[in-house]
């Protein structure tokens, strides 16, 4: 009896190892399967280049894996950096290179990868990607006359992203700089003098990002005619959306319907992941000339595209453009929704923009300004980066222990009715729906926790967040996103009131990660930036 117990207890153990064992086979096939169909759901033109590469060799194939890499990572960006890096790994293995077209190689993978990280909201990698860019076009020095505009334009790339990066967190004048640094790069080319191009450009979309838009129109129809009389369709492609995003924001809808039919046939041949973004415009525009048939047919299009593309930068601004349309065409219901997705993914971009670690590369760059550097300067540069991201790592973590936590307001006693801090006025109307009050002490909690979402809210009550946004907007006349929005910045006026904090500290404390974001919300809501705000009520 005894052995058979023991017999039958290592049968129970082979038999729950197999269970794991298979269990852990299924997951490997399920990832593979799941690898399988999104593959499959990859764009035509995606595919067909990866059947492509098996017949490319040597420098065709480092080539033909960037050109890969840039065109999936719309669509899958974990597999597109996975083609980046294996592009890097070859440019440093090839043989048959000098040291010169290996460097060359690096420096071309780097770039492209710096604006997909870009258009991604990577900032941080964004920013650091052109410091390395600076540095190994550095090394470029006293190569051959064939690659002598490879230096540049690489200095050239990393002024365009650095500025990119400083112009999306409101430092204009910072951004502005890097373009003028770009202007001289250009002076030193000696063919590729198209590139000048993208710095009016990216001066073009400065000048809009500050609301500058006849100033912008000049700079932008700059860089079209450059890029025209060069013949690049695909730069052309990429103006003309930004040149139509200029039109839409200055509501001139006929230059805006002349640009969009210009570009929108580019975009599909050169830049096909861009295709939600421009049909979104041209959806848009279409309706704002009366052509109500051929509108309805570019929002399809749009949906369809944004299905395929996976970038948040295509997603916010397709969703943007949609949402605007429909509420000109009195869909409130449907524009409510789509702008309150939106909204949710602008906070998770600004969580990726200002790091504090981006935080601090900033500040790191603008005290020293971080010359080219060459060969025997390489190393030292990413010791004093690491060391300083390091500084600012443990001071943020420290200072982060020493402060209070937010509390909006105390949790009600049995019988007594929340006060809800949402409310300009808060006498003037007492909100008593449990359901509202459960959903502001959520809020309260979050914020706590320093985690407030709408997703992490439906879950904790237990309701799809369909259920939420309907419910909530019934009670308040608000979404979900718009009321956690106002309750923070209410919390935020009140703390700067009494003084508990300067800007930055109230920020921080009330869940913005970006001092520059908060300052942007509160004068949006307020009317007045905090600065001014707090010198209105001091008189």
């Amino acid at each position: 009896m005894v052995n058979r117990d023991f017999g039958d207890s290592y049968i129970a153990k082979a038999t729950t190892m197999i269970k794991q064992h298979l269990y852990r086979m299924w997951a490997v096939l399920l990832m593979i399967f799941l690898s399988f169909c999104l593959s499959a759901n990859l764009p035509p033109h995606i595919l067909k280049l990866q059947q492509e590469l098996d017949s490319q060799t040597g420098i065709d194939r480092i080539k033909f894996l960037r050109k890969i890499a840039n065109a999936i990572s719309a669509y899958d960006y974990d597999l597109g950096m996975k083609y980046f890096e294996e592009s890097i790994r070859l440019s440093s293995s090839i043989e048959g290179l000098s040291d010169y077209e290996r460097t060359y190689q690096i420096l071309k993978n780097y770039e492209t990868r710096n604006y997909k990280y870009l258009y991604d909201y990577k900032f941080f990698e964004a920013f650091r990607g052109a410091i390395e860019v600076d540095s190994i076009a550095n090394l470029l020095e006293g190569a051959p006359d064939s690659l002598h505009d490879a230096r540049w334009l690489g200095h050239l790339n990393a002024n365009i992203v650095r500025s990119a990066v400083f112009a999306d967190q409101n430092l204009y004048a910072r951004s502005e700089r890097e373009l003028k640094v770009g202007i001289e790069h250009c002076k030193k080319l000696k063919k590729q003098k198209s590139r000048i191009g993208s710095v009016y450009s990216n001066l073009g979309i400065n000048l809009m990002l500050q609301n500058k838009y006849d100033e912008s129109e000049v700079a932008m129809l700059k860089a079209d005619s450059v890029f025209t009389a060069a013949e690049s369709e695909r730069d052309i492609a990429y103006c003309k959306m930004f040149q139509t995003d200029l039109y839409l924001k200055k509501e001139d809808w006929k230059k805006a319907k002349v640009v969009v039919d210009e570009g929108i046939n580019l975009i599909k041949k050169y830049v096909p992941s861009r295709n939600p973004i421009m049909h979104a415009q041209a959806a848009l525009i279409y309706y704002e000339n009366d052509l109500v048939a051929k509108s309805d047919s570019f929002t399809t299009e749009a949906f369809k595209y944004l299905e395929q593309v996976k970038e948040p930068g295509a997603s916010i601004w397709t969703k943007s453009c949609i949402g605007h349309l429909y509420k000109r065409q009195n869909k409130f219901e449907e524009a409510f929704r789509l702008l309150d997705e939106k909204t949710e993914e602008d906070r998770d971009t600004d969580n990726k923009m200002a790091t504090p670690e981006l935080l601090a590369l900033q500040e790191a760059y603008i005290q020293n300004n971080f010359p080219t550097h060459s060969k025997n300067a390489y190393y030292p540069l990413w010791i004093f980066l690491a060391s300083a991201s390091l500084v600012g790592f443990i001071f943020q973590f420290l200072y982060n222990e020493r402060q209070p936590r937010v509390v909006i307001e105390s949790v009600p006693a049995e019988g007594q009715k929340l006060e809800i801090a949402w409310k300009q006025d808060e006498s003037a109307k007492e909100v008593v729906d449990p359901f509202v009050e459960r959903f502001v002490l959520k809020i309260q909690k979050g914020m706590d926790d320093g985690d407030v979402s709408v997703d992490k809210i439906a879950d904790e009550m237990r309701i799809s967040r369909v259920q939420l946004f309907r419910k909530v907007k019934a009670a308040t006349g608000e979404s979900p996103s718009v009321l956690i929005r106002q309750i923070r910045l209410k919390t935020a006026e009140r703390l700067l009131v009494e003084n508990t904090g300067n800007i930055s500290e109230v920020a921080y404390r009330v869940g913005f990660s970006n001092p520059n974001s908060f300052s942007r919300a509160f004068k949006d809501h307020f009317g007045s930036s905090p600065r001014e705000y707090l010198s209105k009520i001091q008189g």
